[in-house]
């Protein structure tokens, strides 16, 4: 099993892991993992694996456990080997031990190595810009999530799910960096969309090349985002309106677990 986790982390680096191999290098997880004292067993879902496996599920349009899971065996089945168990629950299991304070301490040094990649020509007047960014993503709801990451005031308590800030993005943000370093365009002009979508088109011919085609590969990734600038609009107006249509169904008003024990009874 420990060569089999090995070679899943290996392909997880290879892949998820490019646009980061400068900003947390393995060693720099690894002291991590030693000061939160995480202990683990030689299983398939060590810890490493199991936070780029988390990162690669926040990237991808299917974010399901399950999906996750397949790609987990689609990157380590050999004709050699039996094929890794379907069932979600070792990884289900092994994501929620992972402690929140061996992902602060990565989401802190990445959000750090990208402002220092600011040069003092960007900024804004002399000036450096702080903005408040809403990207979020649904987590578990249970009571101690609910507590670390309450809801809104205007939400009835036990309702909804608990947000996060994710280190995901911050993924993105430096290899969209990384790719208009030859350009004259300020990467804050290209499309987080575009390029969340291209690198998950290549993030599996990453895990599976050889080195020498890797970073050609890499080379090719950030060459075909440094094209998706996003045009600008100085008199584009768009209406203040909600596009969603009301669905003939009631509002949540009672905690899921209530609603479903209902349905149950």
């Amino acid at each position: 099993m420990t060569n089999r986790a090995e070679s899943l982390k290996q392909k997880f680096q290879a892949s998820m892991g490019l646009p980061f191999e400068r900003v947390l290098p393995e060693p720099v997880v690894q002291q991590v993992l030693q000061a939160q004292e995480v202990k683990y067993r030689e299983t398939l879902y060590t810890p490493i694996v199991v936070l780029w496996a988390w990162l690669s599920q926040v990237l991808d349009t299917d974010n399901s456990l399950s999906h996750a899971v397949k790609r987990v065996i689609a990157w380590i089945t050999t004709p050699q080997e039996d094929v890794p168990s379907a069932d979600t629950g070792g990884y289900s299991k092994t994501r929620k031990r992972l402690p929140l304070g061996v992902r602060k301490p990565l989401l802190r040094r990445s959000a750090s190595e990208l402002t220092a990649k600011v040069k003092p020509e960007q900024q804004w007047c002399g000036r450096r810009v702080k903005a408040y960014d809403g990207t979020t993503v649904l987590m578990s709801d249970t009571p101690a999530n609910q507590k670390v990451y309450p809801p809104h005031r205007n939400q009835k308590a036990g309702c909804g799910f608990p947000l996060a800030n994710l280190l995901a993005y911050n993924l993105l943000r430096t290899l969209m960096w990384q790719s208009v370093q030859s350009t004259q365009v300020s990467p804050l002009r290209f499309s987080l969309q575009q390029s969340r979508q291209q690198f998950n088109h290549f993030r599996p011919l990453l895990a599976m090349a050889v080195d020498s085609q890797r970073r050609l590969l890499y080379t090719t990734l950030l060459n075909v985002i440094s094209t998706f600038c996003v045009p600008r609009h100085p008199n584009r107006v768009e209406p203040r309106v909600v596009k969603r249509r009301p669905k003939p169904f009631p509002r949540m008003q009672q905690p899921r677990s209530v609603l479903k024990a209902k349905l149950a009874a």
